[in-house]
């Protein structure tokens, strides 16, 4: 029967052209570890994969269970290889989670293979044994699946080897942890041993605790002895970024939708930085806002985004300005529907020289930039990206500018207006990252729903506006959640805590020194697979 996989698994990621995103127990964030409602919510959310154990029944089904007995999930619960599928059936695996859930039976194998969209796959965890070997296979091959789309990983490797010689066509991968050994400071186990091991039970890869231990050295071995790496279980905005960056096969992650947005963002070939620190127009705490002095600065402090913003100047010059006049800043105060030679007389660091007081030498004299200027100083690293907010009559200009600059690959959009944001990602193609800036008073569900159907990647809060709820329900969406514009270390801090994925600041240096010092977490991880 093994003839039903056709093409084989080798190359199944060629057909993503991506790290694959795999669902831990499906969409578990979310909804109750292990039941169908986590994974049709999992293909809800677009993962690539889903992930899922399996303990045998007493009466020889492959039952669905991260844990060898259902007391995490009931309270009382039953030791799954001494009831028939029939007993352990009768239990609620999901009112734990919410009564929303309840009524979640336990799934066998069987039922989850049938549900298997078409194009995905799923990783199966094979937790008691080789007395499971025999009734995994008949599971499989009676199915409807090709053979591709099936992993099945373990930590034990005499199951990796019986799976290889009954199911030769399925991928299998050796599952490890890995524990830093702090008085040799060397990870456990080496490299070598985890490769030696995969060769010597005929494993196609190894499916790895997320650590710092599975680094590009690690990854560069295990490619140059034909072995895929997997990484468990992804939930911190950091190491989401790391393991897309290493170009890991696939990650395993309890917010399947979140992750998805994360590899979205990713631009594979460019180095530029994913850090999650927006410096609003430039360093505008140590130099005068949207100059380029201040956008030179952010880039050499690490931003991997600064935001500006444009305006067309009566001559049709794109200048970068915030307010419609530069009496706020400026020595002088002229309207933007001046011409360009006009405004470029304008001296706009005089307001910030005075206010900390400066001199003319620590501060000097400064004109207002062209955004010609500032794509110029993007064009030469590949960093730290602009995230453009185009005053409303000028986001034609501004596309054309960008693809005279051949720049597309730099720039992102903000703005407060869809109708902007539409007419951006048109112009310059659907990978344009685009982050909507939303006001107090909004209706956050409705807003959700607009970003979706507008395929906008990124929500950016008003911070009075910010709780820990909101932002679970921005990612529970797959959306990327932001916020504008924080200074205060502490609220850093707190909205690091919460998850945050984007921080517009005028002071980029102190947030990165708060991101640096500081653990992010979307979730708590319990570091067991």
């Amino acid at each position: 029967m093994q003839s039903k996989s056709k093409e084989g698994n080798k190359n199944f990621r060629s057909s993503h052209n991506a790290v694959e995103i795999i669902a831990h127990r499906g969409a578990s964030a979310w909804a109750p570890e292990n039941t169908l409602a986590a994974f049709d919510l999992a293909w809800q959310q677009n993962a690539d994969a889903i992930e899922c154990d399996i303990h045998l029944s007493r009466d020889g089904h492959c039952v669905i269970s991260h844990d060898a007995s259902t007391v995490r999930a009931v309270g009382s619960g039953l030791i799954i290889s001494q009831h028939t599928l029939a007993d352990l059936k009768k239990l609620d695996m999901g009112r734990w989670k919410g009564a929303f859930w309840a009524g979640q039976t336990i799934p066998t194998l069987k039922e989850t293979l049938a549900r298997l969209p078409p194009g995905k796959r799923i990783f199966i965890e094979v937790k008691s044994g080789l007395a499971t070997v025999p009734a995994l296979k008949k599971d499989i091959l009676s199915s409807s699946l090709s053979l591709e789309q099936v992993v099945v990983i373990s930590f034990d490797a005499d199951v990796i080897a019986a799976v290889k010689r009954e199911l030769s066509q399925v991928e299998i991968c050796l599952l490890s942890g890995l524990e830093l050994d702090s008085s040799a400071n060397k990870w456990k186990p080496a490299a070598s041993d985890l490769l030696a091991k995969s060769r010597a039970c005929n494993a196609d890869g190894l499916d790895l605790l997320a650590c710092a231990g599975v680094d590009e050295e690690f990854i560069t071995m295990a490619r140059a002895a034909g072995l895929k790496v997997f990484v468990w279980t992804v939930n911190n905005p950091d190491d989401m970024r790391n393991f897309l960056e290493l170009g890991v096969d696939g990650i395993a992650t309890d917010y399947p939708a979140w992750a998805r947005r994360h590899r979205q963002w990713h631009i594979s070939g460019r180095p530029f930085l994913n850090n999650g620190v927006t410096a609003h127009r430039g360093n505008s705490a140590e130099w005068p806002e949207n100059t380029l002095p201040a956008f030179q600065n952010a880039m050499q402090i690490g931003a991997d985004w600064l935001e500006l913003d444009v305006k067309c100047t009566v001559d049709g010059q794109l200048v970068v300005m915030h307010d419609e006049n530069t009496g706020r800043v400026g020595d002088a105060n002229l309207n933007v529907l001046s011409t360009y030679a006009e405004l470029k007389k304008v001296d706009v660091a005089c307001q910030f020289r005075q206010s900390h007081g400066l001199s003319y030498e620590t501060c000097p004299r400064t004109s207002i930039p062209l955004l010609a200027e500032v794509l110029a100083l993007a064009k030469r690293q590949d960093k730290t990206r602009i995230s453009i907010h185009p005053g409303c009559n000028s986001v034609s200009e501004i596309c054309d500018l960008v693809k005279n600059f051949k720049a597309e690959a730099h720039v992102g959009f903000n703005n407060i207006s869809l109708k902007i944001l539409r007419q951006a990602r048109y112009l310059l193609g659907c990978k344009t990252p685009l982050f909507w800036d939303r006001e107090e008073g909004i209706d956050l569900d409705a807003d959700i729903r607009l970003a979706l159907e507008e395929g906008i990647e990124t929500i950016v809060l008003y911070h009075p506006t910010v709780t820990s709820q909101a932002l679970d329900r921005i990612h529970k969406a797959g959306l990327l959640a932001g916020v504008w514009t924080i200074d205060d270390f502490d609220v850093m801090k707190r909205l690091l805590a919460w998850g945050i994925d984007r921080i517009y600041t005028n002071n980029p240096a102190l947030l990165l020194k708060t991101r640096r010092s500081f653990p992010i977490k979307l979730l708590p991880s319990n570091g067991v697979f």
